[in-house]
């Protein structure tokens, strides 16, 4: 049997069987055992090798799954884009001086502050992080990294009522191996910090839905 007939055959099974489909997307279901399963089950005479590399090609191919009508309309109308020179700092939550900081948002062309029970985290232009370090005290740092990068996506108002967005985006990225380092959403902006080299792969996987 040759291996695009397998590859048609995996791909033909896969399509229909939407829980593996599924359970592989997401990362719960291994290439092996689903391999072993479609041997076991349709294909006994195949291959397991094949079968498996089939399995993995398949996957590989695949870009979203379970993106409803009104999430494909959302993710097409919704804007990327990306930004280099961030840092991001952990502060300590009993820092109570935020105030301190408003003259660093005055200058600054990016700047967030999220505050949480275990840290207060500031992100914020790389020129801009040791004055903010120095308004803060070393006392009250917990970390900071510098030479971030975010991308941020902008879309319609919809997203407020739109099931799925942030959980279908964060699950693409993580497919794709690329690490979440922060994230946050204000109103119709959705902003992930990332390396930067993993910032580039998602600006241009999230792109590709525009």
């Amino acid at each position: 049997m040759a291996k695009e007939s397998i590859a048609k055959q995996v791909s033909a099974l896969l399509d229909t069987d939407y829980y593996t489909k599924r359970a592989l997307l997401m990362g719960i279901a291994n290439a092996s055992a689903v391999a072993q399963m479609i041997r076991r089950e349709h294909m006994p005479r195949a291959s397991f090798v094949a079968i498996k590399a089939a399995v993995i090609r398949y996957v590989d191919a695949q870009e979203e799954y379970e993106a409803s009508p009104d999430l494909r309309k959302l993710l097409e109308k919704t804007k990327t884009s990306i930004r280099s020179g961030v840092s991001v700092i952990h502060v300590s939550p009993r820092y109570k001086y935020l105030l301190k900081l408003a003259a660093i948002y005055d200058k600054a062309s990016e700047f967030a502050v999220i505050n949480s029970n275990n840290a207060i985290t500031v992100m914020v232009d790389d020129e801009l992080a040791d004055e903010v370090l120095k308004l803060v005290g070393k006392a009250n740092v917990l970390s900071a990294e510098h030479d971030s990068s975010i991308v941020s996506l902008t879309s319609p108002a919809k997203i407020e009522t739109t099931l799925g967005f942030v959980a279908f985006v964060t699950d693409l990225l993580s497919r794709h191996g690329i690490n979440i380092r922060e994230y946050y959403s204000c109103y119709t902006d959705t902003i992930f910090v990332l390396s930067k080299q993993d910032a580039i792969r998602a600006y241009e996987l999230l792109e590709s839905f525009g």
